[in-house]
């Protein structure tokens, strides 16, 4: 079906239900070793991962909920920034990284869309990537707190 999420840990024999608490990165890749790596480093690392091979097929998943989005910039069918527009446009706020080997400066001077917290450039550390999904998970978690209506 061309997506993937976090393999069985040791831990789910005892808790099954675990990865319902896990923060969710949805990750937007044609490259499927990328994907694969994606799926390694942040679901080994507390984050239920599931990944797209496309815009569109991204698109058709945004309902499941995310805490973040890791999209690629360029792509074919629909590129990081047209995909984001959309999720935009479905009243969607999710953070969302952008990471790409040929982003163009040009694009980053001309703005990005709005809720864009970060652009990490190929080859990057799994460090960065990591450092830059659970600030962006930390923004949504302050995000959503603010907007919650008072008890």
């Amino acid at each position: 079906m061309g997506y993937c999420k976090s393999s069985d840990r040791p831990l789910r024999r005892f808790w099954p239900d675990m990865e319902k608490m896990l923060p969710r990165v949805l990750v937007v890749d044609d490259d499927p070793s990328l994907r694969h790596m994606y799926h390694r480093a942040l679901g080994g690392r507390g984050f239920a991962v599931t990944a797209a091979p496309s815009g569109p097929k991204a698109l058709d998943l945004l309902g499941e909920g995310f805490s973040v989005i890791v999209t690629d910039f360029g792509m074919p069918e629909m590129n990081g920034l047209e995909f984001i527009r959309e999720v935009r446009a479905r009243g969607l706020d999710t953070p969302v990284l952008i990471v790409s080997g040929e982003f163009d400066a040009g694009v980053v001077n001309g703005g990005l869309p709005p809720g864009v917290v970060a652009v990490l450039s190929k080859p990057f550390l799994i460090e960065e990537l990591l450092c830059a999904v659970r600030r962006a998970c930390d923004r949504a978690a302050v995000s959503e707190t603010q907007s919650d209506p008072p008890v």
